[in-house]
């Protein structure tokens, strides 16, 4: 597959899109992020619901020039170089932070809730698979997959090699039970993940632990 380094270099040239009349032109690559903010009706919190509720905005400019597009919605992402001092930032960063300075992990509620991750290399490799494939849409970047913060917890823990304890505190109100991504679209695109969460939670583990040495 491709390098990280070189899907980033190859997203920062510039993009060519095809307009009428047969002749290429060459245009900046723009990129829109939207950040959708939704309440789940069920425990089961899909991103087919937060599709539902994309009003569009990114798209609609696209389809009415004719031009081909493609839209991220990146899942709970992780990796080496996250910024594990926010205490707000993705769970898998508060864990690994909370182990290096030798505190307990802390969970809300029982723990029996569950997460769809995805690991940073597998965004890169996206970004590169749709560069040079001819796709337009909307698609979700994420295993399809879920993990029990309870078994997250232990897993970073028997990673580490931590004795770090495990404390759950009050449940938090309003905190979705159970959120998986859907990833059909993904698959059915023809992109590969080239990661298991296992493979990239131990990558991820590694580089922190390197880095604390350093």
């Amino acid at each position: 597959g491709i390098q990280a380094a070189e899907a980033l270099q190859l997203l920062c040239h510039l993009h060519r899109v095809r307009h009428g009349g047969g002749k290429d032109k060459t245009v900046p690559l723009q990129l829109t992020v939207h950040r959708q903010v939704f309440q789940a009706k069920s425990d089961e919190a899909t991103l087919s619901f937060a599709d539902r509720a994309f009003d569009g905005s990114a798209a609609k400019p696209g389809t009415r020039r004719g031009l081909n597009y493609v839209i991220f919605r990146p899942h709970n992402v992780y990796g080496e170089h996250q910024n594990i001092g926010d205490p707000y930032r993705n769970v898998i960063g508060i864990f690994m932070r909370q182990i290096l300075t030798g505190k307990p992990l802390t969970i809300f509620g029982d723990g029996e809730q569950t997460r769809d991750f995805i690991f940073v290399k597998d965004i890169v490799g996206a970004n590169a698979f749709f560069a040079m494939n001819d796709h337009t849409g909307v698609y979700n970047i994420a295993c399809g997959g879920k993990i029990s913060i309870n078994d997250l917890a232990r897993e970073i823990i028997r990673l580490t090699g931590s004795k770090s304890e495990i404390v759950h505190l009050e449940d938090r109100p309003g905190d979705v039970k159970h959120s998986r991504a859907c990833t059909d679209r993904l698959d059915q695109a023809g992109y590969q993940r080239q990661y298991t969460f296992s493979q990239g939670l131990d990558i991820t583990i590694k580089a922190y632990q390197a880095a604390l040495k350093d």
